[in-house]
């Protein structure tokens, strides 16, 4: 019987001819991004091919694929193949623990970061606050669509197992005593308690809760209260099955316990003068206090960063172009990895997209001033015209919801002591660059303090500290929620005015 074999992987199945590439990958657990859901439409699970396959069909026309390139979600093989899969992984998502005073509860604990995109996990030891191990995973969700909407649209049994497969194998990892070069004595019956924090609408399919509500205005989640399960009742693996899961309150519809437990590890409360937090992603999400009171909104920045809607855009994966300059003229870049160029990430689309400003070959209106259609990177990967305004849309969205929180505390851009930036994303982005396009306040540099992956921090100190979930509930209760959309705030006139660069 004919093959299917995944060269880089070293796997190999059986051809039935009627499989696509990506079920084949799927079935042997290999990650392939498809954005869309797999359904041909954003050409993200481009594969090398060689063999006997089916025909190219009007989806995959429609991307102008080069050379042996195909749509593993399209593509069928028929006979002998050959899949070269350069593989979605997620990014480290690493966390910098604070000091605190702790409880020093003997055993183990983990701290649950569950992104739209990415799974984190952290093994604490909870005598001494030490992060054990970590691990990183992306959220295997991402098959059903890149973003919350279209998962919560789906809604199938399905997409609440994917979510549950993905932290059972995360577990499994994290807990894997055998991993060379990192010996560590526990046992699972040591791990007394997990705590995840997530976004609203991860936090509902953890949970089992329904998610429609959450689709559809006013998105009113199903509970925002906390909630102590027993892993048995969540379907968790490799832990015994009275441990311990904890989930914080959410805020609201689109703020989670992940921006509660980014508040946490920030203390932004507590500082001297004015404070932002601006945690990127699919919705951005921004905290504003001014050491009284802490109000927090969530804008639509949409996929851009994560390589959605960019015609060669991805997320951070080997090869992916993450750092972009130009001199003279002429465009100069390095890979994730160092490896060949097959895609641009989130953070090399965001200094793309400055030097072009810079040098003046795009100008404030995002219009390539030689009347160009597209920007040649490579061969294989260009950046359009199209492109550009999606990386627009996605500024404008942040810079009108900044906007609007500073004037409800009657505040400007100077009265700024620091702005927080959280999440893996802003973890390698450029700052100067980020700035220039707006896409961070304009305010000086040294005024911007990275604080990675805030909400696995925070997980972390609720997990060791009694008084620090105490202090994290007590803020859940105090936050005020502001809806962009409301008449008063005139958001669609300030957003097409804050497309200019």
């Amino acid at each position: 019987m004919p093959k299917v074999y995944f060269t880089l992987q070293k796997k190999i199945a059986e051809v039935d001819g009627k499989k696509t590439i990506a079920d084949y990958a799927k079935e042997q657990k290999i990650v392939i991004n498809m954005s869309c859901g797999g359904k041909g439409k954003c050409g993200k699970c481009r594969v090398r091919v060689n063999g006997i396959v089916s025909e190219k069909n009007e989806k995959e026309k429609a991307h102008e694929l080069v050379e042996e390139y195909r749509l593993a979600c399209q593509t069928v093989p028929l006979g002998e193949t050959y899949v070269s899969v350069s593989e979605a992984k997620a990014r480290r998502k690493s966390i910098q623990p604070r000091d605190i005073k702790i409880d020093k509860k003997e055993g183990f604990g983990i701290a649950l970061d569950i992104g739209t995109t990415t799974l984190a996990a952290y093994l604490i030891d909870t005598k001494t606050g030490e992060i054990v191990k970590e691990r990183s995973a992306l959220n295997p969700q991402r098959v059903y669509g890149e973003d919350v909407i279209t998962r919560i649209g789906n809604k199938s049994v399905k997409v609440y197992k994917s979510l549950k497969n993905g932290i059972n194998d995360i577990f499994a990892d994290l807990l894997n005593n055998d991993d060379f070069g990192e010996p560590f004595e526990t046992k699972v019956e040591n791990i007394h308690s997990v705590y995840a924090v997530s976004n609203t609408a991860m936090h509902h399919f953890f949970l089992g809760y329904e998610v429609t509500s959450l689709g559809v205005a006013p998105f009113q989640p199903v509970s925002k209260k906390s909630n102590v399960k027993k892993a048995n009742e969540l379907g968790l693996e490799w832990l015994e099955p009275d441990t311990n899961i904890y989930t914080p309150p959410v805020i609201a519809g689109f703020i989670g316990s992940d921006v509660l437990a980014d508040i946490l590890a920030s203390q932004l409360f507590k500082d001297d003068k004015p404070s932002m937090l601006i945690d990127f992603g699919t919705n951005g999400e921004i905290v504003l206090s001014n050491g009284e009171k802490i109000m927090t909104a969530s804008c639509a920045m949409g996929p851009a960063f994560e390589g959605g809607r960019i015609k060669h855009g991805n997320i951070s994966k080997p090869g992916a172009i993450e750092k972009v300059k130009i001199v003279d003229g002429k465009i100069s870049y390095s890979t994730i990895d160092d490896e060949e160029p097959n895609s641009i990430c989130g953070t090399g689309i965001v200094d793309l997209v400055a030097e072009l400003y810079r040098t003046g070959l795009i100008d404030n209106r995002g219009m390539m001033s030689r009347n160009e259609k597209e920007i040649k990177l490579t061969e294989n990967i260009r950046f359009s015209r199209k492109d550009i305004s999606e990386v627009q849309l996605a500024k404008a969205a942040l810079q009108t919801c900044i906007e609007i929180l500073l004037e409800e505390f009657d505040l400007s851009l100077g009265d700024l002591g620091v702005v927080y930036v959280a999440g893996a994303f802003g973890n390698y982005l450029n700052c100067e660059n980020a700035r220039r396009i707006g896409l961070i306040p304009d305010i000086p540099l040294d005024k911007i303090k990275n604080i990675g992956n805030a909400a696995g921090e925070g997980a972390r100190e609720m997990l060791l500290s009694e008084s620090l979930r105490t202090q994290a509930e007590n803020i859940a209760q105090k936050i005020d929620y502001l809806e962009l959309m409301d008449k008063k705030y005139n958001f669609i006139d300030r957003y097409m005015n804050n497309m200019y660069f």
